[in-house]
C-alpha cells in the first residue's frame, strides 16, 4: 500500500505543478486523499491470496462503484473537516491547558479530540448518499469527468457546510 500513495501522491504532484502556488488547504486535501484511499483500499484487500498488485488493482476498482465510493468520499470528507480545524486549533489549544483553563489536564484536550473526530465523522455522513447518487448518475449518463469530479467535491462541501450550520442551529 505505500506504493500505492507514493503512485498517487506523485501523480497529484505532476497534476498540480505550475497551475498556482500551492497552499496550505491544497497540501490538507492532498494528506486527506492518501489517507482515505489507503485506509478504504486496504480493508478491500484482507485475504493472503494472490499478488499486491492484483489485490490492490481489485480494491481500486471496486472503488468506482457507489457503495464503496461513497464511503471513501466521507473518509476524505471527514478527514478533510477535521484536518483543518486542527490546522488552526493546534496553534492555540495548547494554551487552554492547565489549571484554571478550559481543559484541566491533557486527558481532557484528549477527549475534546476524540469528540471532534466524531463531529467531523457524524457530519460527514451528509456526503455519503450523495456521493453514492452522483456516481450512479455519473456512471449512467457517461459524465464523469474532471469538471463533475470538481463538481461533486463542491456541492460535497457546501453540503456539509449547511449540515453544520444546522447543526449550529439545534445546539444555540
Amino acid at each position: 500500500m505505500i506504493a500505492l500513495g507514493t503512485a498517487m501522491s506523485e501523480a497529484l504532484d505532476r497534476r498540480v505543478a505550475g497551475e498556482r502556488p500551492r497552499t496550505d488547504l491544497g497540501e490538507i486535501a492532498h494528506l486527506c486523499a492518501l489517507e482515505s484511499l489507503q485506509t478504504i483500499a486496504c480493508k478491500e484487500i484482507p485475504d493472503l491470496f494472490g499478488t499486491l498488485e492484483e489485490k490492490t488493482r481489485r480494491a481500486l476498482r471496486g472503488l468506482s462503484e457507489p457503495g464503496p465510493f461513497s464511503v471513501l468520499a466521507r473518509d476524505f470528507f471527514s478527514r478533510l473537516q477535521r484536518r483543518t480545524l486542527s490546522y488552526f486549533l493546534g496553534r492555540v489549544l495548547p494554551d487552554h491547558v492547565g489549571d484554571q483553563k478550559r481543559f484541566q489536564t491533557l486527558r481532557d484536550l484528549m477527549e475534546f479530540e476524540k469528540a471532534l473526530d466524531r463531529h467531523c465523522w457524524e457530519a460527514s455522513l451528509i456526503v455519503q448518499g450523495y456521493a453514492a447518487g452522483w456516481l450512479s448518475k455519473a456512471h449512467s449518463n457517461d459524465s464523469l469527468t474532471e469538471t463533475s469530479a470538481q463538481g461533486f467535491a463542491a456541492y460535497a462541501l457546501e453540503k456539509i457546510c449547511a449540515e453544520l450550520a444546522q447543526r449550529r442551529t439545534l445546539h444555540a
